[in-house]
């Protein structure tokens, strides 16, 4: 089970994170679980920042179109980090801000082989 409180705590300890996009989700995700709307925006939005960094579209984008193939980059196992009602919730905020590439990955994270794309 993912547990946000240690998740955010072991991000605190690390000197750095060369994954911004997985911080970013992590961040999201934690707020979400919280009820922390603000911490949760915060993700979501680096989240959206993260996927404009060079390559890192590049390396999500085959996670989405295949996710058997790459089951270890969507950074959780899809389908086991929240129910589909919590899934759909999260994914509802997300859609603010109008990512559709963000959308993608957040309903990649609870809904096993998720993809608008096929």
């Amino acid at each position: 089970q993912f547990d946000p409180q240690a998740a955010l705590k072991a991000l605190a300890a690390m000197k750095s994170v060369g994954d911004k996009l997985g911080l970013a989700l992590t961040r999201a995700v934690a707020g979400f679980v919280m009820d922390d709307r603000a911490l949760e925006m915060q993700g979501l939005l680096d989240a959206k920042a993260a996927l404009e960094l060079p390559g890192v579209r590049q390396r999500v984008e085959p996670c989405l179109l295949e996710p058997n193939e790459h089951t270890s980059c969507l950074f959780w196992r899809p389908g086991v980090l929240m129910n589909e009602r919590e899934g759909e919730e999260l994914l509802g905020r997300t859609k603010v801000l109008a990512t559709p590439l963000l959308e993608e990955i957040i309903e990649a994270l609870y809904v096993p082989g998720a993809s608008r794309r096929g």
